[in-house]
């Protein structure tokens, strides 16, 4: 009878209250009986007895992890996983739980600091750049700041030029008009730096479609006929541009 057991175990554990036999005992029980508060209550006894850091962390772990998914306590599992990062600044798998919680709970600042402390101690240089990409992401969807987005941006294309998620997320930055000069100025620099002469075409067309400014139209007008005619050595292209940028100026 399993509740004739944890009845048995709740008067050894009274008695002994450091009895890790019977700790462990009423430990299997509530878990296969699914008392889930119960079952909490032991496993933080439990670690309160544990010495050892990574024995703690990994009874402290599944305390955060029963929050989580059993009772869907996402604040107690957040400060659970806290709890762990006290013990161990460093710990990456409580980082990044925290950083799945706050974004369910849209807690975004706390999500930032999170995401930011990840990078310093994560492994690994592409690890750190999908990081980095996430940071400026955030800024740029929920924080709505769009000018510490694109700096982010331009610093991850500045260290890895090819990384398509910053340039993608810059170049719908162009075609939506959010501080679409700002963008254009980072995916020329980046383009032009790669030789990647028929895209940065295609992002000036883009930024063509939305711009107002006459004399940064006739700008980049120019620049495209320019390109055609020194990087691609199209003759047509370069005079159908050129055509289009008088127009423009008429």
């Amino acid at each position: 009878d399993p509740m004739r057991a944890v009845e048995t175990y709740r008067m050894v554990d009274e008695v002994s209250p450091d009895d890790q036999r019977a700790i462990e005992s009423l430990e299997r029980l509530f878990l296969a009986l699914e008392h889930w508060q119960d079952y909490l209550d032991v496993l933080q006894r439990k670690a309160e007895l544990t010495e050892e850091l990574d024995q703690r962390k990994v009874i402290m772990s599944t305390i955060g992890q029963t929050f989580e998914r059993e009772l869907g306590d996402y604040i107690g599992a957040v400060e659970t996983y806290q709890a762990i990062l006290e013990l161990d600044p460093q710990d990456l798998g409580a980082m990044r739980r925290l950083d799945q919680l706050f974004e369910r709970l849209e807690q975004w600042d706390d999500q930032l600091l999170i995401l930011q402390t990840q990078v310093e101690h994560v492994d690994g240089e592409e690890a750190a750049l999908n990081l980095r990409f996430r940071i400026a992401r955030l800024h740029e969807l929920q924080l709505g700041d769009l000018e510490t987005a694109i700096e982010g941006y331009q610093q991850i294309l500045e260290d890895a030029s090819t990384h398509e998620q910053a340039r993608h997320a810059l170049e719908a930055m162009v075609r939506e008009d959010r501080e679409s000069n700002a963008a254009l100025g980072v995916l020329e620099a980046i383009l032009a730096g790669d030789a990647e002469w028929t895209r940065l075409i295609g992002v000036w067309n883009d930024y063509l479609t939305i711009g107002d400014d006459l004399e940064a139209r006739s700008r980049v007008r120019m620049r495209i006929a320019q390109t055609y005619d020194e990087q691609l050595a199209d003759a047509d292209g370069a005079f159908n541009a050129y055509g289009e940028a008088l127009r423009e100026d008429a």
